[in-house]
């Protein structure tokens, strides 16, 4: 992977990816079921939970034992790992409140309706079957090279992989949903005008975090020949190396403890999961290098993306469009992160225990 990281045993960005995925998948079954659990609560308070416990819990397995498999199994595609297990999951809630509704829901539960709105998922996943099938992702990550490699600065180089990237078969399908459910004019120009309005935010966060990543990574070193190296004092001036002393010296072997709150705090800030790993990554590194040691990276970095999964909960991008979405906002947000936060530090602290327990076993 970038940034000069080079776990042990780790020969290839495939290797990485499934191990990766599958350390993971390994702490979703105990944060799926408080994930479900949190829900309930949020919405229902204690009432709902004693209720609904059950189909919670079940839920969270389904979801998180579906993804474990895959993940093991290597049967599908990694990039739709996450759509697979969503979906089991939705077919169980299914069948599970099934038992308990009346005949006349039963017969008019697939009715056409329902089938045309959830067309557009069943389109994304026929299409991330397709794409990410070797041959065809192969042919597809090569089809726009060289236009599609953008130069960042020195020798430094991005290949942006446009059409193998399962984010663009979603704007896809966003589009080709308008010729499925055929939306107003009225409706089209509100659903417009909301994106329009939300979608600054998440850009401009995004695209500050993974420049802030390659300003600390890139820290510390020189363009010589027109190339970017690290300096004779590069130790002592990269950021990220600077930072992850400071956390292993402080926690030295507990460090695995307070790894998935980085996650929590990165995608606090930045909106995503996605915007924090890339932030962390070598912050990461360098602290695991330095307390418990290189063997242990994945499962820092694993526990890692979970608290920055976690942090979905309380993310002010991602609840303000939710809030915007029901037609609340305000006080609700803030109700909102206030009821839910003391929860998601029980849940990164869950996960920290058990990547020690991951790595000391």
């Amino acid at each position: 992977m970038g940034f000069g990281i080079k776990p042990p045993g780790i020969d290839s960005l495939s290797s990485f990816i499934w191990d990766y995925t599958f350390k993971i998948t390994a702490f979703l079954p105990f944060v799926s079921m408080l994930f479900a659990f949190l829900m309930l609560y949020t919405v229902g308070g204690m009432q709902a939970l004693k209720k609904n416990w059950i189909a919670a819990m079940l839920s969270g397995l389904v979801l998180s034992l579906t993804a474990l498999f895959l993940a093991w199994s290597r049967i599908a595609p990694v990039e739709i790992i996450g759509v697979l297990s969503g979906l089991a999951t939705m077919v169980f809630v299914y069948f599970y409140y099934k038992n308990g509704s009346s005949s006349t829901q039963r017969q008019t539960f697939f009715q056409k309706d329902l089938l045309l709105s959830a067309s557009p998922f069943i389109i994304l996943i026929l299409l991330s079957f397709i794409v990410n099938v070797h041959s065809v992702k192969l042919y597809l990550s090569n089809l726009l090279n060289p236009y599609e490699i953008i130069h960042i600065f020195a020798d430094k180089t991005e290949d942006l992989n446009i059409l193998s990237s399962v984010w663009f078969w979603i704007m896809v399908v966003g589009i080709l949903s308008i010729f499925i459910l055929k939306p107003t004019k009225e409706q089209l120009s509100k659903v417009t005008k909301l994106w329009l309005k939300r979608i600054w935010g998440p850009f401009l966060a995004y695209s500050l975090f993974f420049s802030v990543a390659y300003i600390m990574a890139w820290s510390g070193m020189d363009v010589i020949g027109s190339k970017l190296i690290p300096s004779s004092n590069f130790t002592q001036n990269n950021m990220d190396i600077i930072i992850s002393s400071s956390f292993a010296k402080s926690f030295g072997s507990f460090y695995p403890l307070i790894a998935p709150f980085l996650g929590l705090i990165g995608a606090f800030v930045g909106g995503s999961a996605t915007a924090s790993n890339v932030l962390f990554a070598k912050i990461q590194w360098e602290a695991t290098i330095s307390t418990v040691g290189a063997n242990a990276f994945m499962w820092i970095y694993a526990a890692h993306a979970v608290g920055g999964g976690i942090a979905s909960a309380i993310t002010p991008s991602k609840i303000t469009n939710a809030a915007a979405t029901i037609g609340v906002g305000g006080k609700e947000e803030a109700q909102f992160i206030k009821a839910t936060i003391l929860p998601v530090l029980f849940m990164c602290l869950v996960v920290g225990i058990l990547s020690m327990i991951f790595i000391y076993l």
